[in-house]
């Protein structure tokens, strides 16, 4: 394991180990009474320190959901990640012994005039892999103006095992979700998500929910209860809509010694999402943005692009 990445690790998972469904989200919200569709989302991490980081490296998510009524849907999703860059060595916070080897590659380095070893070297860094298989319903009641949405979820250990790269480029992409990404884990899920319904006007939409992740031998995150919420709004017209929104996660039963207070339980993230709501196919851009400085000091947010299309007409 490289020591960027096991860095990365120690700072989340430890620090605020929580997850949450797939939500209602400003990146991720299709009209409620949608019709079956499928589509593909990618997620590209916007990396500090790194020298460059190819096109496409990121987490992308092939879904599908499959209207049974006029009310339920079956949905599955599948990430998939792809990591491909080049950052420089003297990033790394650790003392070497020359000469120094790591992940197989030896490194020269210098002293700063702190006495501090300072690594001369780059690396390119590539890992690929998959997440957990998400299998899920979902229940939509509607009215003329507004909207009811119970989703429920299950998530089965698929997760590329021995791989910690990947595993950690999926965490620091998306770590709102890092149950999709979590080997030798098992979650149950299911949220509420309500709003109001307009053809052109300003909506609203929010959400809460409870989870409970089983982990197995070997496991990234401890068996713990957790609670995810979110709460956004914006506008919409016949063709566009704009939405921002604030999510968060916290911990409900971690080990009170692993947490200083309250805020340590918790994560929360600020998205922004621009999407084409006319005809059968449906782009969105967004960008995700972390509200925990340990994550900011290495990621600026993410940026992503979803492409879904309607198997039939409303």
């Amino acid at each position: 394991m490289n020591h960027f990445f096991r860095v990365i690790l120690i700072i989340t998972i430890s620090s605020f180990c929580a997850l949450t469904s797939k939500s209602q989200s400003a990146y991720q919200q299709l009209p409620a009474n949608s019709n079956s569709h499928f589509g593909i989302q990618f997620m590209r991490p916007l990396y500090k320190g790194l020298e460059s980081q190819k096109l496409y490296s990121g987490v992308y998510e092939l879904f599908y959901s499959q209207a049974v009524s006029s009310n339920w849907r079956l949905n599955f999703s599948m990430p998939i990640s792809k990591f491909s860059a080049t950052y420089s060595i003297s990033t790394f916070n650790f003392k070497p012994i020359q000469p120094t080897y790591v992940d197989s590659y030896m490194y020269n380095y210098v002293f700063n005039d702190a006495g501090d070893p300072v690594f001369i070297n780059t690396i390119e860094s590539s890992a690929q892999g998959v997440g957990n298989l998400s299998l899920g319903a979902s229940y939509i009641k509607e009215s003329s103006n507004r909207y009811n949405k119970y989703l429920f979820e299950l998530s089965i250990p698929t997760a590329t095992r021995g791989n910690i790269a990947v595993i950690n480029h999926m965490y620091f992409t998306d770590i709102i979700n890092f149950h999709k990404y979590s080997n030798n884990v098992t979650t149950l899920s299911s949220k509420y998500l309500f709003g109001n319904k307009v053809d052109k006007g300003w909506n609203y939409f929010t959400s809460i929910g409870m989870q409970f992740c089983f982990t197995g031998k070997a496991a990234d995150i401890n068996d713990d209860l957790y609670l995810n919420y979110g709460i956004g709004g914006g506008y919409k017209t016949k063709s566009i809509a704009a939405a921002i929104e604030v999510i968060g996660i916290g911990n409900l039963t971690g080990d009170s010694s692993d947490f200083d207070n309250i805020p340590d339980r918790t994560l929360n993230m600020a998205s922004f999402g621009i999407h084409w709501v006319k005809g059968r196919f449906k782009p969105s851009l967004f960008y995700s943005h972390y509200l925990k400085d340990a994550l900011n000091d290495r990621t600026s947010g993410t940026l992503g692009f979803k492409v879904a299309y309607n198997l039939a007409k409303k």
